[in-house]
C-alpha cells in the first residue's frame, strides 16, 4: 500500500496572501489573549518551579503508567475501529486506491459500526461487561489477524519533493502541531463542565444502568444516542483519558 499526500493539488499561488492572513489571525489572537495572560502574571508563574510540590517516584511511576494505559488503550480501540471498518469496506467493494483515504474510509466505517454495536446493546439494555469483553476480546483478535495481514514491503509515506512551501505543507505543518497538543492534553483528566456533565457524564450514567435509558437530570440526554458512543470502547476501558486519546488519533 504506497500512502500519497497530493500536494500539487493545493499549491500556494499567492504566498503573500496567505502569509498576510496568517498575520491577521496571529494579531487577532495576541490581542484577545494580551489581556488575559497579564491579568494571570503568565511570565512568572510558567517559569516558577518551586511552586510544584515534590512528588516521590512511586507516584510519578503511577502517573507516566496512567499516560501509556491511555494512549495504549486508544492506540488499540482505534485498531479494533479500523479493522471493523476495513472488513465493511471490502464487504461493500469500496476501492481506496489511495492510502491516506482509505485509511479514513475504514475509520470511519469503523466508528459507524463502534456506534451501531454500543447502540442497539444499549436500547435493549445489555451493557453488561461480561458481553461487551467478549466481543472487544474477539475484535481484538480479528484487528491482529489483519494488522499480520498487511505486506509490510509495500507499506511506505510518499511525499513529492517541491521547490516551493505550499499550502498543503503549511496544512500538514499546523496538522502536527495541533495534533501534538491534542495528544499530550488527551493525558489530562477532563475538567471542562459540558463533557463531564453530557459527554462523559451520560454515557456513565447508562453504564450504571445497563443501557440507554432516560436521565431526568439531564434535559438533553437524548441527544446521545449513537453520537457520542465511538469512544466507549476506549472509555470503559481507559476511562476518561483513553476515550480522549481515541478521539485525538481518530476524529
Amino acid at each position: 500500500m504506497r500512502l500519497k499526500v497530493p500536494f500539487s493539488l493545493w499549491k500556494l499561488k499567492y504566498p503573500w496572501g496567505f502569509l498576510a492572513l496568517l498575520a491577521w489571525v496571529l494579531v487577532v489572537f495576541g490581542c484577545f489573549f494580551a489581556p488575559l495572560l497579564h491579568s494571570l502574571n503568565f511570565s512568572k508563574t510558567i517559569l516558577d518551579v518551586s511552586r510544584f510540590p515534590a512528588n516521590p517516584f512511586a507516584q510519578k511511576a503511577g502517573i507516566w503508567l496512567g499516560c501509556f494505559t491511555a494512549a495504549s488503550t486508544g492506540l488499540w480501540c482505534a485498531g479494533i475501529l479500523w479493522s471493523c471498518g476495513r472488513r465493511l469496506r471490502k464487504w461493500l467493494a469500496i476501492p481506496a486506491e489511495n492510502g491516506v483515504l482509505g485509511l479514513s474510509l475504514d475509520l470511519g466505517l469503523g466508528f459507524f459500526l463502534g456506534d451501531l454495536f454500543w447502540t442497539g446493546l444499549g436500547l435493549i439494555r445489555l451493557w453488561v461487561e461480561p458481553l461487551w469483553l467478549s466481543g472487544g476480546i474477539a475484535l481484538s483478535v480479528l484487528s491482529v489477524k489483519d494488522l499480520l495481514s498487511l505486506s509490510l514491503k509495500n507499506l511506505e509515506f510518499h511525499f513529492p519533493r517541491r521547490r516551493s512551501f505550499g499550502i498543503g505543507e503549511a496544512c500538514l505543518t499546523v496538522s502536527f502541531v495541533y495534533f501534538g497538543f491534542l495528544f499530550v492534553h488527551g493525558f489530562l483528566p477532563e475538567t471542562f463542565y459540558d463533557s463531564l456533565n453530557y459527554f462523559l457524564g451520560i454515557p456513565q450514567f447508562w453504564l450504571d444502568r445497563h443501557g440507554i435509558t432516560d436521565d431526568p437530570g439531564h434535559l438533553y440526554s437524548g441527544f446521545f444516542h449513537g453520537g457520542s458512543l465511538c469512544f466507549m470502547y476506549a472509555f470503559v476501558l481507559g476511562g476518561t483519558e483513553g476515550a480522549k486519546i481515541l478521539s485525538v488519533l481518530v476524529l
